[in-house]
């Protein structure tokens, strides 16, 4: 039997609602992208859940999802504004940029 230790809603692709996701992701960061290896299980208590066996971030692929990865990411400290000025700037082509990492290179740059 899996250790559950996390329970999420996530916004999965195809998918209208939230969906619960259990299983070992204390690692996980708020508005990150999860490639989830799971199964669909039914709890008697809480219904239908994907059950998480394994998962690894991933990068997000749209000027949406890169906003979001980009201002809530709390070791970098860019924020949700500077977020979506630098996503305006560079687009889909965001993260490729960001190969540089140099905090003085956002702001010089692009701000």
């Amino acid at each position: 039997m899996q250790d559950i230790d996390s329970v999420l809603k996530c916004a999965i692709k195809n998918y209208n609602e939230l969906v619960t996701v259990v299983g070992n992701l204390l690692d996980a960061t708020v508005g990150s992208v999860l490639l989830i290896d799971s199964n669909w299980k039914v709890d008697a208590e809480y219904g239908r859940q994907f059950l998480a066996e394994s998962w690894e971030e991933t990068m997000p692929a749209t000027v949406f999802g890169i906003e979001k990865y980009l201002g809530l990411d709390p070791i970098k400290s860019v924020g949700l504004k500077s977020a979506k000025r630098i996503v305006q700037k560079f687009d889909t082509d965001t993260l490729e940029n960001k190969r540089y990492e140099h905090t003085d290179f956002w702001y010089d740059k692009v701000l």
